[in-house]
């Protein structure tokens, strides 16, 4: 046999001395902190996650520090659907206020917001600064706009005479200059700071979407098209509730639209 065969390797005497198992016990409150992130992010969500907690609990967790208070947001506030549409004309209470690093809302990865067009044209400005904030002072990655039916359905034209279809001067894109005849509320300063918002979200990935019902009424000329291929005409043919928007279309075709004055 060689020197490191087989015969050698099972001659080979045991160690004579034994490995020391440490029994001292830590004096004093376990410090959390120095666990790794990784490990300490995995013991947050069980006790965000686990039925056996009680609210309190979750209460205590992020009422400890200013450090777990961020790590334990930044995974309970991690996807977060509002619905605004039951609301009115308010901003949702989560949008609402200044933001602050004590903010729910600047924890958030994944927004979906849902309202219709109709209610929200007064606060369109608040909810494009939140929006905004998120992005630039929070952790906003990806924003989800839904907006639902009746948009611009009969009731959101009502007797106005503001809400009537008349020339208007295109302010953007290829034809810029061009006159077209359209809803004279794309001209209105609240729809104009909603499609800038859309040109500059600051929010890596952001996705416009509308009741497939209103298709006919207003967004055939933005949206996506059918995956067959086949053109619309004028009305959807697929079968999904809500309709993917073209941001760069729709940014193009109505940004800086003015209304024409009757001579």
């Amino acid at each position: 046999m060689g020197k490191f065969g087989s015969r050698s390797i099972a001659l080979r005497p045991k160690p004579t001395g034994t490995t020391k198992v440490s029994t001292k016990r830590r004096n004093g409150p376990f410090r959390f902190l120095d666990l790794p992130p990784e490990l300490r992010n995995h013991i947050i969500e069980i006790i965000l996650l686990s039925t056996e907690y009680l609210h309190q609990d979750i209460l205590h967790l992020f009422l400890s520090c200013q450090q777990i208070y961020s790590e334990a947001a930044s995974q309970f506030y991690h996807h977060v659907s509002l619905d605004s549409i039951q609301l009115g004309e308010s901003l949702h209470p989560f949008l609402a206020g200044t933001l602050s690093r004590v903010s729910a809302r600047q924890h958030v990865h994944t927004l979906r917001v849902r309202f219709t067009m109709r209610e929200k044209a007064y606060i369109i400005d608040g909810l494009c600064t939140a929006l905004r904030d998120m992005a630039e002072k929070g952790r906003l990655q990806h924003l989800r706009i839904e907006i639902g039916s009746c948009f611009p359905g009969n009731e959101f034209w009502g007797w106005d005479e503001s809400h009537t279809y008349c020339d208007v001067r295109v302010g953007s894109g290829k034809g810029k200059g061009q006159v077209i005849t359209a809803p004279l509320f794309i001209t209105k300063p609240w729809f104009q700071t909603f499609v800038n918002f859309l040109g500059d979200t600051r929010i890596p990935k952001t996705s416009l979407h509308v009741d497939a019902e209103d298709h006919d009424k207003f967004w055939c000329p933005f949206h996506r098209a059918h995956p067959s291929g086949e053109k619309c005409d004028g009305w959807w043919k697929g079968k999904s509730k809500f309709l993917k928007i073209s941001r760069p279309n729709l940014v193009k075709a109505l940004k800086g639209a003015v209304p024409i004055t009757p001579a």
